[in-house]
């Protein structure tokens, strides 16, 4: 047992030993190989460590003389490590170059600060989505079938997808349409949106379908578009009458709630009429022309 205890310490510390003397061989043979160097050496650096050899060198001399100093250390370190060392040797040209190069590696060096770009302020992050947003929608809209656009606008919330409006003189879009558009519309601005059409009558709206959907048609009308300087809404309102009952009364009625929805909007026009007619366009309400206009002045009587 006290063999075997003996030999289980004995040989680790044995071979410990060898490699530590190994290393002060192999570097006390560098520092040999280095000085009897016939260039000058003006930087080395060593590792010497689990038998692997690696030494750096930096003379002053050609490119040739560099290798040929290489081939002589790698000679000369196989035979004392006995393991093939990784042996650099690293050439310039003369001490002019080092010190420039020492000069140039140790000289503190004007760092540019870098061009930070403006933080853009929150209305112009604003108008960009804005500009993004209101372009995908006119590549997609069927302006030819529906009309064109009057506004694009747009709100969201923190736990809603993008609200966008559209605003149209014209026929609202089919269900079809509606949601092929907000799902075009979701791949191209990447993120979830939902689309809403807001169509205003292009054509003349009338009591044909009773004074509540007359109401709530020009309602409707009045809401989307008072703000839009560019649409104006043309009324053509009968002759009032003073009857006290009946349809005249209904009459008076409608004209009453008509003239507070309509005093909503910058841009009304009326002219008088056979019967209600309330009609939005884009730009300005087509006056009548008077009864004789166009007609020549009679001559003189001879």
């Amino acid at each position: 047992m006290p063999l075997v205890l003996l030999a289980a310490v004995y040989v680790p510390l044995r071979q410990a030993l060898d490699e530590v003397a190994w290393q002060v061989r192999v570097r006390a043979a560098v520092r040999e190989i280095i000085a009897r160097e016939p260039l000058r050496v003006v930087q080395s650096r060593v590792r010497v460590e689990r038998r692997e050899v690696e030494l750096v060198v930096v003379v002053l001399g050609k490119v040739r003389d560099a290798q040929k100093s290489r081939a002589r250390m790698d000679s000369e370190l196989r035979q004392v490590a006995g393991v093939a060392p990784r042996i650099e040797v690293l050439a310039v040209p003369d001490a002019d170059a080092l010190a420039g190069l020492e000069s140039s590696l140790l000289a503190p060096r004007r760092v540019d600060a870098p061009v930070v770009a403006p933080v853009p302020s929150p209305d112009q992050q604003l108008h960009a989505v804005q500009t993004r947003v209101q372009a995908a929608v006119s590549d997609l809209w069927p302006g030819a079938v529906v009309g064109d656009p009057l506004v694009i606008d747009m709100g969201t919330t923190v736990d809603r997808p993008l609200r966008i409006r559209v605003v149209h003189l014209g026929v609202p879009l089919s269900s079809d349409t509606l949601e092929t558009m907000r799902r075009t519309l979701n791949a191209s601005l990447r993120q979830e949106a939902t689309l809403v059409d807001v169509a205003v009558p292009a054509l003349p709206i009338t009591r044909q379908d009773g004074d509540l959907t007359f109401m709530a048609r020009v309602s409707a009308g009045v809401r989307a578009t008072a703000g839009l300087p560019s649409v104006s809404v043309c009324v053509a309102r009968p002759a009032s009458t003073t009857s006290p009952s009946g349809p005249a009364q209904t009459d008076a009625a409608l004209s009453a709630a008509l003239d507070s929805v309509l005093a909503t909007h910058p841009n009304v026009t009326t002219i008088p009429g056979d019967a209600w007619s309330v009609h939005f366009v884009h730009g300005e309400c087509r006056l009548p022309a008077p009864p004789d206009a166009g007609q020549p002045d009679a001559p003189p009587a001879g």
